[in-house]
């Protein structure tokens, strides 16, 4: 569930990247840029962490959006409206991060924890800055 989540927001953070305009295009076009570089990292950390597991991740986007939380974005919002949406996903994610990690530990899954750990500050950091970009 995690990864579906990663990777729609991934797509997401990719098409308000290469669409966003206005007042604030500079400072978003390229904040939603370093977004989408550390959610490449995220899901491949994820994807990998799901085979040392012996899990599968699913195999198509399809899928990914069958199971995720988050919302694909058909439309182009404003800008403001770009931000405040991400940050609503992020806090999604960070409610899935959660609930992995507490998995994790039940089953005794020390790297896992770790890993999700690393993940949710940086997905954490990313809903503050926007939510403070928002305000």
């Amino acid at each position: 569930d995690l990864l579906a989540d990663l990777q729609v927001s991934y797509y997401k953070i990719r098409h308000f990247h290469w669409l966003v305009k206005g007042q604030t295009f500079y400072t978003l076009h390229e904040q939603f840029e370093k977004m989408y570089d550390d959610w490449a990292e995220h899901i491949d950390e994820v994807a990998e962490r799901l085979i040392a597991i012996e899990h599968e991740p699913l195999k198509t986007l399809a899928a990914n959006i069958e199971r995720a939380s988050i919302d694909e974005q058909p439309t182009t919002p404003d800008a403001m409206d770009m931000a405040r949406e991400l940050a609503d996903d992020f806090a999604k994610v960070i409610h899935r991060i959660d609930d992995a990690t507490r998995a994790a530990e039940e089953a005794g899954l020390r790297s896992t924890e770790n890993t999700l750990d690393d993940i949710r500050d940086s997905v954490d950091n990313h809903r503050w800055m926007l939510r403070r970009f928002t305000a």
